[in-house]
């Protein structure tokens, strides 16, 4: 039976999914400097009026410049965003493109990425302070089940808050014309976070053909769907007024970084570049929002 934010017509849980279309000759790191973008300077989002106390916003990602080196900035408005540490990791003898994070109950944060172009692995690292990381363990695609997987890209985590079970959606495939999604679980969710079972098939997604990548999911009671262009790498948040859904996402052709508003998942804002020099500068992240201690 698949997992609960599957089971969609049963309405334990239902989920947003964004996915973004590979590309037949994805674009390695840039070695040009960012080009400065003014139009973020001159645009009006929604308007913010943070609750200061309640909840921050982390942001980790990857950048033009390297794809060997994970940053992390934070935010109380996601718009804004300032540099907390960057480089604040660097693998050993892998990439780190992708990365996605989680924070345990214990307050330990998890980060999932992309460790190479080519392979059957994910990797996972974990960190107390955002700070200093530590490579955690690898999850591997099996030979047995899938023989002709030659790469897998762009896990993220998802939680779902009606089973409490944590997991990593990963995209797989045997050339850059096949992808399609599977997940691993973590069943016991107040564990270390290095437990994990897996790779599952998500029913619906899987047939061929359906050769989508870079998927995001979120809990939402509305039954609510949205779907976003042809960037790469789309995450999802709520803004600090609690109803209003920001979605951002990787236009790497043309070197932008973009965000669009919505208070309803179907209806969007005109989409805008991040500010303070993020936009051509950071690549496929994730933006989390986190109770402010």
């Amino acid at each position: 039976m698949p997992p609960a934010f599957l089971q969609t017509a049963r309405g334990h849980i239902n989920a947003i999914l964004t996915a973004g279309k590979p590309v037949p000759h994805a674009p390695k790191a840039s070695t040009k400097k960012p080009k400065p973008t003014t139009s973020a300077t001159t645009i009006k989002p929604t308007e913010l009026r943070p609750d200061e106390d309640e909840y921050s916003y982390i942001f980790v990602a990857f950048t033009n410049e390297s794809e060997s080196n994970l940053y992390i900035y934070t935010s109380i408005d996601a718009l804004n965003f300032t540099l907390l540490k960057g480089p604040a990791f660097e693998p050993p003898g892998t990439l780190i493109r992708d990365p996605s994070l989680h924070v345990l109950r214990d307050g330990t944060y998890l980060l999932t990425y992309t460790p190479s172009w080519e392979g059957r692995n994910l990797s996972i690292a974990k960190s107390t302070d955002l700070q200093n990381w530590n490579f955690t363990k690898s999850l591997r695609i099996p030979e047995l089940n899938y023989p002709d997987i030659t790469r897998t890209w762009a896990p993220e985590f998802f939680f779902d808050p009606v089973t409490e079970f944590l997991h990593i959606i990963v995209s797989i495939s045997k050339d850059l014309n096949n992808f399609r999604p599977v997940y691993f679980t973590l069943r016991s969710y107040s564990t270390d976070g290095t437990e994990w079972t897996g790779p599952f098939e998500m029913p619906g997604l899987n047939e061929p053909g359906c050769n989508a990548i870079d998927m995001f999911v979120v809990y939402d009671e509305k039954s609510n769907f949205a779907g976003w262009g042809k960037c790469e790498g789309p995450c999802l948040t709520i803004l600090p007024d609690g109803k209003t859904y920001r979605i951002y996402a990787d236009c790497y052709d043309d070197g932008r970084y973009i965000f669009a508003d919505s208070e309803d998942l179907y209806n969007w804002g005109q989409n805008f570049e991040l500010p303070s020099g993020l936009s051509g500068f950071v690549r496929h992240g994730t933006v989390v929002r986190v109770p402010t201690k």
